[in-house]
């Protein structure tokens, strides 16, 4: 079952909430922190999904397709695309490529799919941490 746009809304907003004081203490702007630990997330996700091939685990590998699948969601909303349309498009083109390549993982088993999610993690990730202090298109 899929979440609806308000309930990733509503997610990741409880996810802001939680994290805010972290980032006020540690003097990082809100929005850059919470996409840098959803890109964590995914790569540990990620990494979990490797793990599970590699084991046969095929709990650990549903577990953690459908919380990369979930996380990958809460990036799709992670901004405000009304302010920057154009950006918003251009990564929610890249969330949905993401997306299809987890689902062709979660059929196939396929290493290639894996290491191409992860190589885009990685390469994003870097993005975004590379933007300059009030950069961050929230």
């Amino acid at each position: 079952m899929t979440l609806g746009l308000n309930a990733r809304r509503k997610g990741v907003s409880a996810y802001k909430a939680l994290h805010l004081a972290s980032a006020e203490e540690y003097g990082v702007k809100e929005g850059s922190l919470i996409i840098q630990m959803l890109f964590d997330g995914l790569s540990a996700s990620l990494a979990s999904i490797s793990l599970a091939l590699k084991t046969g685990d095929a709990g650990l590998f549903r577990q953690s397709v459908l919380r990369s699948n979930h996380i990958l969601s809460g990036l799709t909303v992670s901004f405000d695309a009304d302010k920057h349309p154009g950006l918003a498009e251009d990564l929610l083109a890249v969330y949905a490529y993401m997306m299809n390549r987890l689902d062709r993982l979660s059929l196939l088993s396929d290493q290639g799919d894996l290491s191409e999610l992860l190589t885009l993690v990685r390469s994003l990730s870097k993005a975004w941490n590379q933007l300059p202090a009030g950069e961050y298109p929230n």
